[in-house]
């Protein structure tokens, strides 16, 4: 069969199972989910052979299982035994008969090996969207110590509904805008237009404390070919509890700069001036900060 109308009159019966699948896998995801409904197959510990799982819904590679609200399903644990350890998947089954084409689903317990160390028993993964007769989506790990039930973990992942998502991306809109309308106090850049080499001098100020860090990055150009040099970053660790315009460290010429210096700025008490000495030709200056605010940068 080629293209085909899913969602539209034919004047027969023609819509499968296998299609709104194929479509629900497109919207949610072609995995295995449990939806953010109901009480979401919580599994709640009745006695050393019974689990109670409550009301939720699933989506099983664009397959959709339910338990009703206000239902449950009990599964029932064989017994363990004395000293030695043993681990029990509970899986949601989906089921398709060869012969007839219906699907089923259940719950059902796959028993593990016991012994001195539990491992998890081994389950069937079958791809349904490509025709798989039958698929276990693991919802529960139960580990027995002995005879007794030690816990119950959950083995599912769930999925956030498209309110959820909306609410996600504003607040992650929200944030980035924040962050965007504080760059400008954050990150800088500074340009040598001359053929000759030039001091490059930033001004800031600490956002909180006295402490922060300022990091470069240095693109040089040599006149003579046109070659872009791209250098590594360097990373200052600033502290205005010890700026007192001494030279903070020397770099190789070949780095692009000799140097850089700390000091106060004599004009605004509370602001600083951070100098690299000797900056090439035709070079750009880029800078990011931590708890640094960048005032103003220029090259003299």
């Amino acid at each position: 069969m080629g293209i085909h109308i899913v969602t539209g009159y034919a004047g027969k019966e023609h819509v499968t199972s296998a299609d709104a699948g194929s479509m629900n896998a497109g919207i949610v995801g072609t995995g295995r989910y449990v939806m953010q409904t109901a009480e979401q197959f919580v599994a709640e510990i009745v006695s050393n052979n019974l689990i109670k799982v409550k009301s939720g819904d699933l989506m099983n590679q664009g397959r959709y299982m339910r338990i009703d609200v206000n239902d449950y399903e009990e599964v029932t644990i064989q017994n363990g035994a004395q000293s030695v350890f043993r681990n029990d998947l509970i899986v949601a089954r989906y089921k398709k008969d060869p012969s007839t084409l219906i699907e089923t689903t259940e719950l059902v317990v796959i028993k593990g090996t016991a012994g001195a160390t539990a491992t998890d028993p081994t389950y069937t993964s079958g791809d349904i969207l490509a025709g798989a007769t039958q698929d276990d989506f693991p919802l529960y790990r139960v580990s027995l110590n002995g005879l007794n039930i030690e816990k119950v973990t959950p083995l599912f992942s769930t999925v956030p509904n498209l309110n959820e998502l909306n609410t996600k991306i504003a607040d992650a809109n929200k944030n980035w805008q924040n962050n965007f309308d504080g760059m400008s106090h954050h990150w800088t850049y500074g340009y040598n237009y001359s053929a000759s080499t030039k001091n490059f001098y930033l001004h800031f100020k600490f956002r909180s404390g006295d402490k922060g860090s300022i990091l470069m990055l240095l693109f040089g150009r040599n006149t003579g070919n046109g070659t872009i040099k791209n250098y590594l970053p360097f990373k200052s660790e600033i502290d205005a509890g010890r700026i007192n315009g001494s030279t903070i460290k020397q770099y190789a010429s070949g780095a692009g700069f000799n140097g850089q210096v700390i000091q106060k700025d004599a004009a605004v008490a509370d602001q600083y001036i951070l100098i690299v000495t000797n900056v090439e030709a035709y070079a750009m200056v880029e800078m990011m900060s931590a708890n640094c605010e960048l005032i103003r940068s220029y090259f003299a």
